[in-house]
């Protein structure tokens, strides 16, 4: 497992965990950029005791399912909605143009992606074919905030569709 940025809060470090029989097959010389700086490691220790104190893993479960309850009603809505993917608060939506062939609708996810910016949502965008937005709330989140997200994303949805059929 690996893990940067979110792991300080801003402070840079990143974490390599693998079991001893992995971490022992790598060979040669390494480099750790941030290896060993006491200010990044206590930066870190602190946002791990946050995450653990306020049970926030538990909250990324529970509204995570959530989330994910609410991407599902949209896919049911929207038919540019081919996939919903993703674990916790970390999810994904694949864009098709239709979702028999499964084509790729890269050009519809950069309208959706600027119809949500437009709605004050940013998401992010991968896949290969650059047609799955990434969604990666933080993991305080609550259920009011994701009904307000789902709503706003709609919109959004709706916006882009109307958008490229007039274009």
């Amino acid at each position: 497992m690996t893990s940067a940025k979110g792991l300080g809060n801003g402070t840079p470090i990143g974490l390599t965990i693998a079991r001893p029989e992995i971490a022992d097959s790598v060979k040669g010389p390494t480099i750790s950029t941030f290896g060993g700086n006491p200010i990044a490691a206590t930066a870190a220790k602190a946002v791990i005791d946050f995450i653990e104190e306020r049970k926030l893993s538990i909250n990324a479960a529970e509204v995570g399912a959530y989330l994910r309850d609410k991407l599902t009603d949209l896919q049911s809505k929207h038919p540019l909605i081919g996939d919903v993917r993703g674990m916790g608060l970390l999810q994904a939506i694949e864009l098709v143009e239709d979702r028999r062939d499964k084509k790729p609708a890269a050009a519809q996810a950069l309208a959706v992606m600027e119809a949500a910016r437009e709605n004050r949502i940013l998401l992010g965008k991968g896949g290969l074919y650059g047609n799955v937005l990434r969604i990666s709330p933080p993991l305080n989140i609550g259920k009011a905030d994701v009904d307000e997200f789902a709503r706003l994303l709609d919109a959004s949805f709706v916006k882009a569709q109307s958008a490229l059929a007039v274009a």
